[in-house]
Parts: structure tokens; C-alpha cells; sequence
């Protein structure tokens, strides 16, 4: 009975996330009695706050358990890099890899590979290029991908990201290609 109970928390937390749904909605009295009436152990489910100390660091161990097993293979990886800004105006790096077929098979259908998998989201204190190549190989290395297996960088053209390719990691990532992404440069023509 724990077990299920356990599980039926778990799985729950996971629908919240995989949904984008809040956290705190599972605290709203329509859902409470929604579980509690309808789902086998739906009343055992927790407060937002219990979902978040407790369940979610297990969510997010699996996730990035998923996320190694995926990219320890035999796959090539392009590596899509941006910065943007949280919503209290602090610089984040998103690090996304895209897997890619091994070498003999990309001339089959491209259109089937998967989609790019959100790898990291890392605060910068100071955007820069030194900064940016260091989480970029902080995030490779966390994976443990073999450098020779990167075959293209994608960014946008700014000048930070420019200087990180030139300067850093064209040298470490020896089979890679950079590529700035088309539609940074089309925004930018645009404006």
C-alpha cells in the first residue's frame, strides 16, 4: 500500500512538471477532493511545498538519469547554445543537445531524428566568452561526451559567441562546426 501510495505521489509530481503545471495547484481544494474522490490514494497526495522538497529532487534524478543514458551512446551531438534572461532579469545559458544519427546513417531520413534536449540551464554571473565556453564544457563533461563525437555548435551571432567558437571551442571540440543560427540573423535584419 505504501508503495502504490508512493508511486501514485511520484507519478503525479511528474504530470505537474511534464505539464508545466504548478506546483501549488495541487494545494487548490477542488483538486484535493478531485484525487481524494476519484484516484486510488489521491488523498495521500502532499502540499506543493512536500511535492517540492521532497519528490521533485527524485523527478529530477531520474530526468537526468534519462538525459545520460540517452547521450552515452553512440550518437553525434550538435550542441545549441543561448542566452537569455530569467524573469528577474539575471543572464542564463541554455545548453540543448541534438542527437544525431551515427555518420553512415545520416543520409537516412533527417527528419526523424529527435528533438533537442534541454541538457542545462546555467546562470552566468558575467556574459562573456570565456564564461560561456566554460559552462558549455562544465555541461560536456558532466555528460561525459566524447569531444570527438560534437560535430556542430549552433549559435547566435553575437559577439561573445563568436569569440567563444574562435577562441575556445573550435580548439577542443576538433571535429565540430559552427553554424550561427538563421533565425538570430533574420531577427536582426528584421529590427
Amino acid at each position: 500500500a505504501k508503495e502504490h501510495r508512493d508511486t501514485v505521489i511520484r507519478n503525479f509530481g511528474k504530470m505537474l512538471v511534464q505539464a508545466n503545471i504548478p506546483l501549488e495547484k495541487a494545494d487548490h481544494p477542488a483538486v484535493q477532493n478531485f484525487l481524494s474522490t476519484h484516484v486510488r490514494d489521491g488523498g495521500a497526495i502532499p502540499k506543493a511545498s512536500t511535492l517540492r522538497e521532497v519528490y521533485l529532487s527524485v523527478l529530477f534524478q531520474e530526468h537526468e538519469s534519462k538525459l545520460h543514458s540517452l547521450v552515452n551512446g553512440n550518437s553525434y551531438i550538435c550542441i545549441i547554445a543561448d542566452e537569455t534572461t530569467d524573469v528577474q532579469n539575471r543572464p542564463v545559458l541554455n545548453i540543448l543537445f541534438q542527437l544525431l544519427s551515427p555518420i553512415n546513417e545520416l543520409s537516412s531520413e533527417i527528419d526523424e531524428l529527435p528533438t533537442p534536449l534541454l541538457m542545462q540551464t546555467v546562470y552566468i554571473d558575467t556574459v562573456n566568452h570565456a564564461t560561456v565556453s566554460h559552462a558549455i564544457i562544465q555541461c560536456c563533461s558532466n555528460f561525459q561526451i566524447d569531444f570527438s563525437k560534437i560535430l556542430l555548435f549552433v549559435s547566435d551571432s553575437a559577439s561573445y559567441m563568436m569569440k567563444a567558437w574562435n577562441t575556445i571551442l573550435s580548439t577542443i571540440f576538433m571535429n565540430c562546426h559552427h553554424m550561427s543560427c538563421h533565425a538570430h540573423i533574420l531577427a536582426l535584419a528584421g529590427n
